[in-house]
């Protein structure tokens, strides 16, 4: 159901409205890479102006600890203040998460108890949290039962229960959290008409949910086609992605969408403009296509113009607007999936920048931002993380769990 009646900004203005030319200078120097020798910067403060992941983890043992570092304007780092960081901050009373997804300006966790927290900005109820204030600590959203997985879009909040169901909170201009024609709502709201999932994954303004038959659900903003459906109407409660194989995991990067076949696999759909689908015909690409190139996938992550594969072998393929410069080529832009990193457990791709952890616990990072500017364009080390578990990329800041913290 198109949302175009009540949805105040949409997709890529209402992010564009809020990252003006200097708070996106500041989501170059909130990145994690520039952790490495940049304590000198620490002290730098953001303005106060007013952007799914997607997460993967492992276990982590209570005990474990939360970090975030970059933009902080809204208290998205968690860490009781609203003052951007470049080196890492414990986010405030959060222990034992398996689990951490950022938004364009909020965060959330989840711990072992099942229990979700949320802390950030809440202008649409995305924090969950009810007064519609930005909460630079964590808090409990109410009214969920015990959670298994969490998502965050630009400024919705979704979440999946032991029961197989699907929650979501947040604004709802596009229909994304789910709950008919109301605009935001600031307590979760079960998606009835959803059973059986198994994940769940978030766009800027669009939502997925992957069901134990292999099917994939879509609601939302559907201007580029990023709902998979075959048309470019918004939905406001979900329907089946169309002509897709039996699916075992899902990702979604700002305006586009990606899903692993049980057979490794990639396929994608949405917005192509730099090649983020993995193909040059088309800028708007309704239908789910075959990635050429990705074999034996297990994971995926989109950013705003880039994606990313996380194989069984460990290696990270990248493809679109990802940053890292193939030496054969000038420019940075490419639909053709380059691996990028090898011996990655997981990954987690931010709207421009892109976490890693690989098999040795450690954290890597790269940007693709203006790369060799500001931030690296290929993968470093992220200095002081080791013993990572879990990551989530928002639009300009990081979060990490770490199992045994070494400070």
């Amino acid at each position: 159901m198109s949302s175009a009646k009540v949805s105040p900004i949409d997709g890529q203005r209402q992010l564009q409205m809020i990252w003006g030319p200097a708070a996106l200078v500041l989501a170059l120097a909130s990145m994690l890479v520039l952790v490495i020798g940049a304590a000198a910067l620490a002290s730098d403060r953001p303005s106060n102006g007013s952007a799914a992941a997607r997460t993967a983890s492992f276990p982590a043992p209570v005990g474990s600890v939360v970090w975030a570092w970059g933009a902080n304007e809204y208290g998205q780092l968690g860490d009781q203040s609203f003052i951007m960081t470049l080196s890492k901050t414990r986010v405030h009373d959060v222990a034992g998460a398996t689990a951490v997804v950022g938004g364009a300006s909020h965060s959330l966790a989840l711990l072992e108890d099942g229990s979700v927290w949320a802390w950030g900005w809440n202008k649409y109820g995305q924090v969950g949290a009810g007064a519609h204030r930005s909460r630079s600590e964590a808090v409990q959203v109410p009214k969920l039962p015990r959670m298994t997985a969490i998502a965050a879009g630009a400024y919705h909040s979704l979440g999946l229960d032991a029961n197989g169901t699907v929650w979501g909170w947040g604004f709802n201009g596009s229909g994304q959290s789910g709950y008919g024609a109301e605009l935001a709502r600031s307590s979760p709201m079960q998606l009835t008409s959803l059973s059986n999932i198994v994940a769940i994954a978030a766009g800027a303004n669009q939502s997925f949910a992957l069901d134990g038959d292999g099917s994939v659900w879509s609601w939302g903003n559907n201007s580029d086609g990023a709902l998979g459906n075959g048309t470019f109407d918004n939905a406001g409660t979900p329907l089946r992605v169309i002509g897709l194989p039996r699916i075992v995991a899902i990702g979604s990067g700002m305006r586009h969408s990606l899903a692993v076949a049980e057979d490794g696999s990639v396929w994608a759909w949405g917005l192509n403009t730099s090649g983020q689908v993995g193909h040059d015909a088309a800028e708007r690409i309704p239908v789910p296509r075959l990635v050429q190139g990705v074999t034996n996938a297990i994971a995926v992550g989109g950013g705003a113009r880039h994606s990313l594969a996380l194989g069984a072998d460990g290696s990270v393929w990248a493809w679109g607007e990802h940053g890292v410069r193939p030496t054969s080529a000038d420019g940075v832009s490419t639909s053709a999936p380059l691996i990028v990193l090898d011996h990655a457990r997981s990954l987690s791709a931010g709207y421009f920048d892109n976490l890693v952890v690989r098999e040795d616990g450690s954290l890597w990072g790269w940007s693709s931002l203006h790369p060799g500017q500001w931030l690296p364009s290929f993968p470093v080390p992220v200095a002081g993380m080791r013993n990572v578990v879990a990551i989530g990329a928002g639009s300009a800041h990081a979060l990490a769990v770490q199992s045994r913290p070494s400070d």
